[in-house]
């Protein structure tokens, strides 16, 4: 718990990275009032993933949970080429400037880019569903599914992403309460059926992320016109093209344990995988990003970075202190409400916490590098991809020796390299 003169302290902290100098002081009042918005709105969501992900974990035990975990892992690492990083680089330079006609025409450009790509990768991973399913070692229904699954979730990010580059975050948050009661309404409407497999939450995310999809293009119309711009075109596929990169890596990074899980070990084993990375990545994850939802777009209009990232650096110390207890302790009551086939490994929940406090630290560290540009871009994209490579080649030679233990170990791992990479080179490829 924070007490006495550690709060003040972790609040003084907190303050000093946001109050970098006048300009951004004269938006604290805006600033901490969209983090509320979204911290709100990112509560609620949590709560009722947190929810969802219990009764789905209690209802179809480890085997079919961990199904349910595989399409969607399979799902976001299929979705990347259909984005193409076009999300991120429209939420970078449409909140550079309060421009109307500018953000317009920044958004209507990547919506249609988005459009393109998408339906080009539809037709591709059509036609390779059988050698999909082959290197995966996944029967093909659930190639497919992860399929439908990352158009669904491209559809959602694509159109929310548009409040964040448009600084409108009270609807960004609307939009959160509204995806997550969908997906629990949902949730329970078609377990009413009688159903009983992973295909219940994968219809109920199905159904809430196309209407909340919807009504993110109902509220953002006046942002979309039929009309694009190639020098846009230009910036942001090139801006694109490194984000894809790094998020590639980090997909990879943060899925390809489980497929390998299930190649190693069994379905089963994913399930149980799926509970512990709820528990834990999942739930300090939030946190963060309810951070970097607010904080990415209102430092992109910033030309200095250094003293963001000299101030990051004081409250690290905060993070480590308190991340891994705190961790632990979700950790416990979490995997207690799962159930007695989830059961607790005292090694798995301490390198878990340690990986989630890594993950954390490298999360925030590169969407501060991404906030700077092309070059910024470039930086995380080799540090990410450095995690990736090691975190995949590291997996192949400790999931067969150690099981899950040796999958989360080697994340762990992973982001310490990444985290040393990105501090080592920052020097050469940027200028802050």
């Amino acid at each position: 718990m924070f007490l006495g003169q550690d709060v003040v302290e972790l609040v003084f902290k907190f303050e000093q990275i946001i109050c970098l100098n006048k300009e951004i002081k004269g938006k604290y009042p805006t600033f901490f009032k969209n983090i509320s918005y979204v911290a709100l709105a990112t509560f609620a969501e949590a709560l009722i993933w947190f929810i969802f992900n219990i009764l789905t974990g209690r209802m179809l035990g480890p085997d079919e949970y961990g199904k349910f975990t595989l399409i969607h892992s399979i799902g976001m690492l299929l979705y990347l080429p259909m984005m193409f990083g076009i999300s991120t680089g429209m939420v970078k330079y449409s909140s550079e400037k309060r421009d109307f006609d500018r953000q317009r025409i920044i958004i209507s450009t990547s919506f249609l880019l988005v459009i393109i790509f998408t339906f080009s990768f539809i037709f591709i991973y059509s036609g390779l569903t059988l050698i999909l399913s082959e290197i995966l070692s996944v029967p093909e229904k659930i190639i497919k599914l992860g399929i439908t699954f990352s158009v669904f979730y491209v559809f959602y990010l694509i159109t929310t992403s548009t409040f964040q580059g448009t600084h409108q975050i009270k609807k960004f948050a609307l939009i959160k309460y509204i995806y997550s009661a969908i997906m629990l309404i949902s949730f329970f409407i078609i377990t009413s059926t009688g159903d009983n497999s992973y295909k219940i939450p994968l219809y109920s995310m199905y159904v809430a992320y196309l209407i909340s999809g919807i009504i993110a293009i109902w509220l953002i119309a006046g942002h979309i016109i039929p009309k694009y711009d190639d020098k846009w075109v230009r910036t942001l596929i090139k801006y694109g093209s490194f984000t894809f990169l790094s998020a590639m890596s980090y997909i990879l990074c943060t899925n390809v344990d489980k497929i390998l899980i299930n190649k190693y070990l069994t379905s089963e084993a994913v399930g149980l995988y799926n509970a512990y990375n709820l528990s834990s990545m999942k739930i300090i994850g939030m946190f963060s990003g309810i951070f970097i939802t607010v904080f990415f777009p209102t430092i992109s209009g910033y030309e200095d970075k250094s003293t963001i990232l000299k101030k990051f650096g004081t409250f690290v110390p905060y993070i480590l202190l308190f991340g891994v207890p705190l961790i632990i302790i979700a950790q416990v009551i979490t995997l207690k409400l799962y159930g007695d086939e989830y059961g607790i490994n005292i090694n798995l929940m301490l390198i878990f916490a340690i990986t989630s406090v890594l993950f954390v630290l490298y999360d925030i560290y590169g969407w501060i590098f991404n906030s700077i540009g092309i070059n910024g871009v470039k930086l995380t994209m080799w540090g990410t991809s450095t995690i990736a490579l090691v975190d995949i080649f590291l997996n192949m030679q400790l999931i067969p020796r150690f099981g899950l233990e040796g999958a989360i170990a080697s994340t762990a791992i992973s982001y310490l390299i990444g985290l040393c990479v990105i501090h080592i080179m920052k020097g050469k490829l940027i200028s802050i």
